[in-house]
Formats: structure tokens, C-alpha cells, sequence
């Protein structure tokens, strides 16, 4: 599932040309960013539950702050209004928001009712041990901050072949 939502990123860029491809690439995995940072935090909760799902052996239990559709939204305003003041452009704050509520309505199409994160290297690998500490589960999720510098580097060396 994560590639969806680097791929909506990725699309993004065409109708906000303005916008560092990084930030568009962090927004679409925004609430998977919030997620993580609460998981270690204690405030959100998952446990590993092998064979839960085909996909992932981790049962979401509580993150409603991160993944509810009234916080989604919420967070979705507040990225659009931080890109609005750090670019000034219409377009790319629109599609910053865009993309941080795009995750919601991506994971509800395509996941279980409780919303679980799906990537396929569950689908080859062991599920982690079922007494593994909160905080390393949740760490792998931070891994998309390194979506901003990837991003942004693949701006500065791309040819656009759309006006700017």
C-alpha cells in the first residue's frame, strides 16, 4: 500500500509544479509519519498478531488520532495551511492537503476495517516476535521522513517536461 500513496505524490507533482516533490512525497505518508511518532509515544497501540491478515502479522488496535477520518482531516488542514505559508502557492497548498487526506481514503478502500498498513515485504518475510517493544514496531514507519531529502534531491536533477 505504501507505494500508492508515494505514487499519488509523485502525480501531485504535475498539478503543483511549484511544490518540492519531497514535501508532496512526505504529505501522502503524513499520517503514517503521525502514527509512528504516537506509537512511540504510547498514545496510539498495535500489537503483532501472526496471521491476522495474508499481508502483515500487525493488529492496529487504537490510532484513531493518526487515522480517524475527523483527525485525518484535521491534519489535512493544518498541512495545507503550513505549505500555504511556507510556498504561498494556491495549488501547492491544496495539494499538500490533498495528499495527507488521500491516505485516509486509500487505506479505507484497501485495508481491513481497523485500517491496517500493508507493505510487501511482509508478504516474504517472518512476522517479528509477538513481544517485541511498541517503540521498534512503530520506528519503520519514521523511515518515510527519508521521503523529504529523496524528493527533493530527485527535483533538483529532473527534467520537467510540463511548464512550471
Amino acid at each position: 500500500m505504501f507505494i500508492a500513496h508515494i505514487g499519488v505524490g509523485l502525480a501531485a507533482k504535475r498539478a503543483a509544479p511549484r511544490a518540492p516533490l519531497g514535501a508532496l512525497l512526505l504529505a501522502g505518508q503524513t499520517l503514517d509519519v503521525i502514527c509512528g511518532l504516537l506509537m512511540v509515544a504510547g498514545v496510539e497501540r498495535m500489537r503483532v498478531s501472526p496471521g491476522i491478515t495474508r499481508m502483515t502479522p500487525l493488529e492496529f488496535i487504537s490510532y484513531p488520532w493518526s487515522h480517524g477520518l475527523l483527525m485525518s482531516a484535521a491534519w489535512s488542514l493544518l498541512a495545507a495551511l503550513l505549505a500555504w505559508r511556507l510556498w504561498r502557492d494556491r495549488r501547492a497548498a491544496a495539494a499538500v492537503g490533498l495528499l495527507v487526506l488521500s491516505h485516509w481514503v486509500l487505506d479505507f478502500v484497501s485495508h481491513r476495517p481497523d485500517l491496517p498498513l500493508l507493505f510487501m515485504l511482509n508478504h516474504f518475510s517472518p512476522p517479528p516476535p509477538a513481544t517485541i517493544p511498541r517503540q521498534l514496531l512503530a520506528l519503520p514507519i519514521l523511515v518515510f521522513v527519508l521521503l523529504l531529502p529523496w524528493g527533493n534531491w530527485i527535483d533538483r536533477h529532473r527534467m520537467p517536461r510540463f511548464p512550471a
